[in-house]
């Protein structure tokens, strides 16, 4: 008989420190494979695998190797990250068929990917033998809001399984399966979009395999996690994104001439290069979810608007402006969501703060009494200058004109 485990159950300690070593390459290919769960493209021939997998949370050293054997690859071009992965599977079981379903209670290959240490935000995403997805985005981890996360953003994954057995049969032997897939950069949006040649992630490749000869689901990953949780990123792998390297293959790609254009007009290049080059200014700083910041007047501290997530309650924050500055005081703490704040035009004179907000009901610009000598606000000189009903979508951004 089959047993399933909780979602949220997967939290107990154990197992001996693994160390995480070398990181995956996720190599450039010039060729995109073909989405059809084969995985017999030449993208795949020159990509590394992302194993062994393992169970390296269990306090048997006999108990760590899993069950069954899984291969699983990655790769990546300008478009897309491409995933294929094979498992062997004596027992192929799936019910789940829906999008966004509880695909944790089937066969499953999963990955998890967390794009920055510098911000809690990470990416979930389930494949069962029935080809149904699970995809997801965590603002942070241990939230419980579970069916909001998997309804808040529209992904854009391709995949194709390949059976190799009977789904659901318990009375034959099955040899397993495979899954194939492609996610576009811009599903990861949220964390950056696509990374550039020589950024690392951290990511996970989990598994929970189901047989009627198991106790249970046997879960394993290539990931040393010293938890029994996927969702540990603290024990999570590197993934290195190489850039391209070789020549490009000899298949012609797009097209193949370039025929004149008779009323060709343009003259000279399409732009100037950009004036300046972004750069992480407080790299040691970790903020959660920065909305806006500016330095007050005259000094050298920075007033910053957070977030513990996306549209969170809010907090106004101060820290110095130095690059080597790694901390911050919280200086108000909102229930609804700032948005922005300007200090008046005479701000030397009055010490006028203004913020715009939106609590449940209304969108409001308040404005505070900023003390220059302590550089804090005082909540009890709070007054909205202006406010109005919102419908949930409204903004409150502040600017003074000429």
């Amino acid at each position: 008989v089959r047993k399933a485990v909780s979602f949220l159950a997967l939290s107990f300690l154990c197992g001996v420190p693994a160390e995480a070593g070398d990181p995956t390459i996720c190599r450039w290919t010039y060729l995109p494979p073909t989405i059809d769960g084969k995985g017999d493209d030449p993208a795949w021939k020159n990509a590394q695998s992302v194993g062994p997998f393992q169970r390296a949370w269990d306090k048997d050293p006999a108990k760590r190797k899993p069950h069954t054997a899984t291969e699983a690859k990655l790769c990546w071009d300008r478009d897309n990250l491409y995933f294929f992965a094979r498992m062997e599977d004596g027992d192929l079981f799936a019910e789940k068929t829906e999008h966004d379903a509880d695909l944790w209670f089937d066969d499953v290959f999963e990955l998890f990917f967390k794009p920055s240490d510098g911000f809690s935000g990470y990416y979930e995403f389930e494949f069962n033998p029935r080809n149904a997805i699970l995809d997801i985005y965590f603002p942070q981890r241990g939230l419980d809001d579970l069916p909001r996360f998997k309804s808040d953003f529209p992904f854009h994954l391709e995949t194709a399984v390949k059976l190799e057995g009977t789904l659901n049969k318990t009375s034959d032997k099955d040899k397993g399966w495979a899954v194939e897939g492609k996610i576009p950069w811009r599903d990861f949006i949220r964390a950056g979009g696509r990374p550039r040649a020589g950024d690392v992630w951290k990511y996970a490749a989990c598994r929970y395999d189901y047989s009627v000869d198991f106790e249970g689901p046997n879960l394993s990953s290539n990931a040393p996690l010293q938890r029994l949780s996927f969702h540990r990123y603290e024990d999570y792998l590197p993934l290195l994104f190489e850039g391209p390297q070789g020549d490009h293959p000899k298949k012609p790609l797009g097209l193949t001439t370039l025929p004149p254009l008779a009323d060709l007009k343009v003259k000279g290049r399409p732009g100037k290069p950009p004036p300046y080059q972004v750069k992480n200014a407080y790299p040691n700083l970790k903020l959660p979810f920065p909305i806006t910041m500016e330095a007050v007047p005259g000094t050298n501290v920075m007033l910053a608007v957070i977030q513990n997530w996306s549209y969170a309650p809010s907090s106004i924050i101060r820290f110095k402006d130095k690059p080597s500055v790694d901390s911050y005081e919280v200086l108000h703490k909102y229930e609804g969501v700032a948005y922005d704040f300007a200090f008046h035009p005479k701000f030397a004179e009055n010490g006028f703060l203004f913020v715009g907000w939106n609590d449940e009901k209304r969108t409001r610009i308040t404005r505070y009494l900023f003390n220059k000598e302590n550089l804090s606000l005082d909540p009890a000189s709070a007054t909205d200058f202006v406010s109005w009903k919102h419908n949930g979508h409204n903004g409150a951004a502040i600017d003074f004109g000429p």
